[in-house]
């Protein structure tokens, strides 16, 4: 590597976060339809059960939905996720939320077997 390297990174607000950011989170809550993520920052991220299960695995489970989500994950859990959208959060003024998915296609949108070498 050359040429002049960052000193800091810069910290992760809600102003400074944008859908297609690709960010490292830690699973705090695992509900029927979704996963909360703790993210840098000190904020927070919601991950529903669509964006985190493949959707071919979610149709073979209908029946055990509820419990697929705590079956493949599990609190503390260290996740990659991207950013989907932010939404104002109806419950409270000036909040928003923050939506993600664990999608390894959306993780990896752009990456090409080509981008792959050898180690």
């Amino acid at each position: 590597i050359t040429g002049k390297l960052p000193r800091f990174a810069n910290r992760v607000t809600l102003k400074n976060i944008s859908p297609g950011m690709k960010l490292w989170g830690v699973i705090s809550e695992i509900n029927q339809k979704d996963l909360a993520v703790s993210l840098p920052g000190g904020l927070r991220g919601l991950v529903r059960a669509s964006e985190a299960v493949e959707p071919a695995l979610l149709d073979s489970t209908k029946d055990v939905e509820g419990h697929i989500l705590s079956s493949l994950f599990h609190v503390g859990q260290l996740v990659s996720c991207v950013v989907l959208q932010l939404d104002d959060d109806k419950k409270e003024t000036g909040k928003r939320k923050v939506w993600l998915s664990l999608h390894l296609s959306l993780l990896h949108k752009g990456y090409s077997l080509e981008a792959v070498q050898e180690g």
